[in-house]
């Protein structure tokens, strides 16, 4: 209950010794207790005044009475007329007061017996401060009556002659207007604007490097992170290399979480690459897992169950085939043909070896293959020489000499 005290309207009650002070709800006869303090640890349901016009305790200590909301208030000759609400022979001295109470110290510790007004700013028992947000404002708690108050944020102004600490969470407003956190403990007259060693602007994702192991990352922030929101996003410089498929990742001292791409996928080994490998870090709160967006870019190399490599050189025949069994069980989705050179010529040395996998032109040079789950279908040009290339040496026209070849074939499954 907040009390305060009653409005006397007079100085003193000297006119009227020995009456009894009562106060009632106002515009009823259901009475009010009258208390002895701002507390209201003691109450009376009727005050008596003495000879020399001043409110009495039962003792005969004069006292200021409090009391409590609205109320009117009335002098009645009688005791028994004050017990039974009796106002026939009283005077009434008041209509329809409110508790007097104590004016707001700005920037104070908040009362509860104070009525605070819009703009007032008061600290809470939280140590933040809070502005009101509505007049008559008394009772309300800032720390929990988010109606009445409005917590408010306090900053620094960068000074160059203060030395800021990332342990201590220090941060501060630039001459720009932005708001900065220091990096470093011993972070003195660098100006926040031009120095990102020292300085983050809070706009920036928070930033930090890498502690832990390889597969149980922690890091520390400035400011903490105090709780993690949904798509939270973070950078963290890497020191070591997953060699796990779950790495976790635990900031600030939170609970570790699954670090996974993709869409929640599994990391692989070395999706995080190693030192200085700069990891952007967003959390997904549906599945409670943190999600790497920048893995190590990894380029798939195809694997093969089997593969045939003919072990027969073959006799080139202008518009002859060949039916080379593979032996794969199953259609090839590699094939490489290629030529060795039997006799030298056109630059080309014994031993030498031309791809001539994708050779086909308009006037019946070149050879087609055709797979199926059992062989290469192998055909030649009608052309006499069957394979028009380039001079090794000199980059002209070359007819070859179908004798001076062999076709060799390749397959990949």
């Amino acid at each position: 209950m907040t009390f305060g005290p009653i409005a006397l309207i007079m100085p003193q009650y000297e006119d009227f010794p020995n009456y009894w002070l009562k106060a009632f709800d106002q515009g009823t006869t259901t009475p009010l207790s009258i208390a002895t303090d701002s507390t209201g640890g003691t109450l009376a349901s009727k005050i008596e005044i003495d000879s020399a016009g001043f409110p009495i305790t039962a003792g005969s200590a004069r006292f200021i009475p409090f009391i409590e909301g609205d109320y009117d208030l009335w002098l009645i000759p009688t005791a028994a007329e004050a017990d039974a609400n009796d106002t026939t022979n009283g005077i009434q001295m008041a209509d329809d007061l409110n508790t007097v109470t104590t004016v707001a110290t700005q920037w104070g510790l908040w009362d509860s017996g104070n009525e605070y007004n819009i703009p007032d700013i008061v600290k809470g028992s939280d140590d933040a401060y809070y502005r009101s947000i509505a007049d008559t404002n008394q009772g309300n708690d800032p720390t929990s009556s988010a109606v009445n108050w409005e917590k408010i944020q306090l900053g620094r102004v960068w000074n160059a002659a203060v030395t800021y600490s990332k342990t201590a969470g220090d941060s501060a407003y630039g001459s720009n207007g932005l708001l900065f956190y220091s990096l470093t403990d011993t972070n003195l007259n660098n100006d926040p604007i031009s120095d990102t060693t020292n300085w983050q602007s809070a706009d920036a994702p928070r930033h930090a490097v890498a502690a832990g192991t390889a597969d149980a990352l922690t890091a520390v922030f400035n400011p903490v992170l105090t709780g993690l929101d949904n798509a939270q996003e973070v950078r963290v410089r890497a020191l070591l290399a997953n060699a796990t498929t779950t790495p976790t990742f635990s900031p600030d001292g939170q609970t570790a979480k699954t670090i996974v791409k993709n869409g929640g996928q599994a990391l692989v080994a070395g999706d995080i690459f190693g030192v200085d490998h700069e990891l952007i870090l967003r959390f997904n709160s549906s599945n409670d897992q943190w999600e790497l967006l920048n893995p190590t870019v990894t380029i798939p190399v195809p694997e093969f169950s089997d593969s045939f490599t003919d072990s027969v050189e073959q006799s080139i025949t202008s518009g002859g085939g060949l039916t080379i069994a593979h032996g794969l069980g199953g259609l090839p989705i590699l094939r490489q043909a290629e030529i060795l050179c039997k006799t030298a010529e056109f630059g080309y040395s014994i031993g030498d070896i031309l791809d001539i996998t994708a050779y086909g032109d308009s006037f019946a040079n070149g050879v087609s293959i055709n797979p199926d789950a059992t062989n290469l279908n192998i055909r030649f040009g009608t052309a006499t020489n069957v394979f028009i290339l380039l001079n090794k040496s000199t980059g002209a026209a070359a007819a070859l000499t179908n004798a001076n070849w062999k076709l060799t074939m390749r397959a990949w499954i």
